[in-house]
């Protein structure tokens, strides 16, 4: 395990973690030792349960939180609220535009008073993503709503129309508690392609989490393979030094396999048939899966070089205000005031600027060079299975050629043997009497 260190600003903390019980992933609150509270329903078939910690406390996830997330994505189980929050906030592409909610702070919004969540949601950006586990149902769905075009998105990945209306009235009851309800709005239901849709008992979470980024990055997600991005998002959660486990997809391990093996050196037509086609099909999905990973490495990057960028402006911000905290000499009452007014300004700005840990960039560095393998895999094997398509395209080929060289060769005996029968006959019927 490499050393950890605290992703909250220690100065709004009332008690700042040991580097060895923190981990840098941002935002979840750290587990204490006390009862869940009850659980608060929004609607009868929805429940949302409330953990029990005010809206002042820590975010962050540990060691322990981490392996478990990674457990679960890597053993195809279904995924907690560890893997959805945190995900979400560290590809949160601009909090200055996206708002995202945390299933804890759903709790809390059912618990708090109408007036302090209104005085709350002045700050609040435009766009709010809000991922909710219907727990009635064990079940993950998304909405995202849009307050300047007044329009919300609800992704139920099941497309469950009984789900959706449920999740229509928990974010009713979300914005009301916020003050944000503006009264009728746009639902759109149907925004995502059918790829995106559950087919399997225990994906939804990790259908949710792919739904968000596309929305965060408004990239559409042509192909989604789930088994696949388990894998690949499971490399965020990775506590060793080395990338993640080898063994990927089951169905990703045929292909490979498919690639390396010989084919069976039999010439029969309709076993080249099926060769071809079977290799074809394995193609095709190394090049979908291929993409599938380059997409995602390349909203990773985005990520990687925004929160650098946010880490050098931190920095830059830091040092004016050490400089201001020095009060040169050389200023006079009159640059006193401005030197003044900027120190507060700037120091308003570096309270609100999201403090980026040097683990939350290797994670996700850790991430995209995963994904990055995995493309590079891909692509040889792709390489390897248009080779041997190839090859059983010519073997088909000359399977069909001999067979028809076959019934050439029979045609002919065949209109040998009538000839001769017919002048058989004929001979026969001249010497008769």
């Amino acid at each position: 395990m490499s050393s950890r260190s605290s992703v909250v600003d220690p100065s709004t903390s009332q008690k700042t973690p040991s580097e060895q019980d923190v981990h840098t992933t941002p935002l979840k609150r750290k587990r204490e030792k006390q009862e869940l509270g009850q659980d608060h329903v929004v609607d009868k078939s929805i429940t949302i349960r409330d953990q029990g910690a005010s809206a002042k406390q820590l975010y962050f996830i540990d060691d322990q939180s981490m392996d478990r997330a990674y457990s679960l994505l890597a053993q195809n189980e279904w995924i907690n609220d560890d893997c959805v929050n945190s995900l979400l906030e560290i590809f949160n592409p601009d909090p200055s535009v996206w708002h995202v909610f945390s299933t804890l702070t759903n709790t809390q919004i059912e618990q708090s008073d109408s007036s302090s969540s209104k005085k709350d949601a002045a700050n609040l950006p435009k766009k709010l993503m809000i991922p909710l586990h219907l727990s009635s149902v064990s079940h993950w769905v998304l909405a995202a709503y849009d307050m300047a075009r007044r329009r919300c998105i609800v992704y139920d990945p099941m497309a469950n129309r009984k789900y959706i209306e449920h999740t229509l009235k928990v974010v009713h009851v979300l914005l009301k508690k916020h003050g944000l309800w503006q009264g009728e709005r746009t639902t759109e239901v149907d925004h995502f392609p059918p790829s995106m849709r559950q087919t399997d008992g225990n994906n939804c979470g990790v259908f949710v989490i792919a739904a968000a980024l596309s929305l965060f990055n408004d990239t559409p997600i042509q192909s989604f393979t789930p088994d696949l991005w388990r894998d690949l998002l499971a490399a965020y959660f990775c506590t060793k030094d080395e990338p993640p486990r080898e063994s990927i997809s089951p169905r990703f391990t045929d292909i490979v396999k498919s690639a390396e093996l010989d084919q069976d050196d039999g010439s029969s037509t309709d076993k080249a048939t099926r060769d071809v086609k079977f290799i074809t099909e394995a193609s095709s999905r190394a090049s979908a899966y291929a993409e599938e990973a380059r997409l995602l490495m390349k909203i990773t990057d985005t990520r990687l070089e925004r929160l650098k960028m946010q880490e050098e402006g931190r920095e830059r911000l830091l040092k004016l205000v050490a400089w201001y905290a020095q009060k040169p000499d050389c200023v006079n009452d009159l640059t006193n005031g401005i030197i003044a007014a900027s120190r507060e300004r700037d120091g308003r700005q570096l309270r609100a600027m999201p403090r980026l840990v040097k683990g939350g960039v290797r994670q996700l560095t850790a991430l995209r060079n995963h994904c990055s393998s995995m493309v590079d895999k891909c692509t040889v094997v792709e390489t390897k299975l248009k080779q041997k398509r190839d090859q059983a395209l010519k073997k088909a080929l000359g399977a069909y050629l001999d067979l028809g060289s076959k019934l050439a060769d029979l045609e002919s005996a065949r209109d040998v043997g009538n000839t001769g029968a017919c002048h058989g006959s004929g001979i026969a019927a001249a010497q008769a009497p």
